[in-house]
């Protein structure tokens, strides 16, 4: 994601469903991401998506400016779910759900999965309510 957000494409519908592996050999871990179909670039607005992976700022009334915070945030959802086995937020309902995204903090279980406190950390610092505080994606070398 890091070459598509230095490009100026924001994927905007980053899911677990849209990450894939190359291929079955199990010593590659080569992944492709895939359905760039809401894709934007710019200031476009964005309030599209899969709700349990959107950002908080895509609900505000007419969405949120297209930027690389969006993509972060799904980023962080599908790293807690692959963590802990369930998604950070839930809901009963579409309602439920968007007021969990927007007001609650992201919660660990307790004792479940042993996860280290700058694991946590990174969590946190990937879900923050406020884009402009949300960490960036780096460049590993």
């Amino acid at each position: 994601m890091l070459y598509c957000h230095s490009r100026g494409v924001i994927h905007r519908d980053l899911k677990l469903e849209n990450v894939l592996f190359k291929n079955n050999d199990p010593d590659d871990f080569t992944i492709k991401v895939i359905d760039f179909g809401i894709a934007g670039v710019g200031d476009e607005k964005v309030d599209a998506g899969t709700y349990a992976y959107m950002a908080p700022e895509c609900f505000d009334k007419g969405g949120a400016k297209t930027n690389p915070a969006i993509d972060v945030w799904a980023i962080g959802i599908m790293f807690y779910t692959m963590i802990y086995g369930t998604l950070p937020f839930m809901g009963k309902d579409e309602k439920e759900l968007i007021h969990k995204i927007t007001q609650d903090n992201v919660k660990f279980p307790l004792n479940e999965v042993p996860v280290s406190k700058e694991g946590k950390e990174v969590l946190k610092a990937m879900l923050n309510k406020d884009p402009t505080k949300r960490i960036e994606l780096i460049e590993f070398v």
